[in-house]
């Protein structure tokens, strides 16, 4: 008996081990780095995305539908979110000219951005419920242009002091 409780507790510890180190939490790591680089063109289409929610959270907020406009301004949060988490940890993959074209667009973008969240806020079809979720997107997207404003001055720094080392600049 004693010999069987063994078996058992080496085996469930085994078990344990292989799925701990196994290769689906390879892959779960895998994704969750993934999540957190983008190319331009992902952040072309985030964007873009971005864009459709804000203008569903207009329809819906001028229709005085405040579930709507809250789920349109959940998904766009959501969305600036990853942006500002890929922004933050470095995560634009590309040339360093690529880099600085997503840096911009998410400048321009987000700063259209506020100009709708701003416009829905000082709406008085906007029922007074979502006068929070409005407020919680433009500190989003006020968190997202700073970010890639931040970033783009750093990376435009960095591109002047490469050129400044090179032989025949500055």
């Amino acid at each position: 008996m004693r010999r069987t409780m063994e078996l058992v507790t080496f085996a469930v510890l085994f078990v344990s081990c292989v799925l701990l180190t196994g290769p689906a939490n390879t892959f779960g790591q895998q994704a969750s780095n993934d999540q957190a680089t983008l190319t331009l063109k992902q952040v072309k289409q985030r964007l873009n995305q971005n864009k459709n929610y804000l203008k569903t959270a207009e329809k819906r907020g001028k229709a005085g539908d405040a579930a709507g406009l809250d789920t349109a301004l959940n998904n766009y949060d959501r969305g600036m979110e990853g942006l500002n988490t890929a922004l933050n940890h470095g995560g634009l993959q590309g040339s360093p000219s690529q880099q600085q074209d997503a840096y911009n667009r998410v400048q321009t973008a987000t700063q259209k951005h506020l100009n709708v969240l701003e416009g829905l806020l000082n709406n008085p079809k906007i029922p007074a419920q979502g006068k929070a979720g409005i407020n919680k997107a433009i500190t989003a997207s006020q968190k997202g242009q700073q970010t890639a404003l931040s970033h783009l001055s750093q990376l435009q720094a960095q591109q002047g002091m490469g050129q400044a080392n090179r032989p025949g600049f500055g």
